[in-house]
């Protein structure tokens, strides 16, 4: 069964795929809150609340997930994210998230300066400025079709070049 299928049986109130779920990613999530953590009460206080936090309000945090990401990916961003929250509320410095995003960062800049001006500035302006491939066209004297191609090529010589560094980050994309 693939993820949307789970989910979608999920928020049909199938228990056996709220369990399947859990049975399915207990393992990343606890493995997520074990890196941050040597305290394994405050690991498997963060894990209960992890499951609680996907079951609440109607399984809101299954509702906001798009699809376009593998759910496995989805699941780990949001405990990535307890984690990195319950870490500055602490008032402990983020470090994790500077180790995770620095050299990421880096790598992208680096990837970014590989392209020609033209597809850096279609992607600043899509991606950064919000806007349409007609907006863009008219601003680079292109067509819309030709802009929404042009950025696909871009995005995807990107994440070639940044997947070579940080493979697991793409995965779900690079084929």
């Amino acid at each position: 069964m693939d993820d949307r299928e789970l989910v979608s049986r999920v928020l049909r109130y199938d228990r056996a795929a709220a369990e399947a779920i859990v049975h399915e990613y207990a393992g990343l999530i606890h493995t997520i809150f074990s890196r941050e953590s040597s305290n394994p009460d405050e690991v498997e206080q963060r894990f209960a609340e992890f499951f609680e936090l996907l079951a609440r309000n109607d399984y809101q945090m299954l509702r906001m997930w798009n699809g376009n990401s593998a759910l496995r990916s989805y699941l780990a961003a949001v405990a990535l994210k307890m984690a990195l929250e319950k870490r500055t509320r602490a008032g402990e410095p983020g470090t994790l998230a500077k180790e995770l995003l620095e050299p990421l960062r880096d790598s992208l800049n680096g990837a970014l300066d590989t392209l020609s001006e033209q597809d850096r500035r279609i992607i600043q302006l899509r991606r950064f400025d919000g806007l349409g491939f007609r907006e863009i066209g008219m601003r680079l004297g292109m067509k819309p079709t030709a802009v929404g191609v042009m950025l696909h090529r871009a995005e995807k010589r990107l994440r070639d070049q940044v997947s070579m560094t940080y493979p697991a980050l793409f995965r779900d994309f690079v084929q």
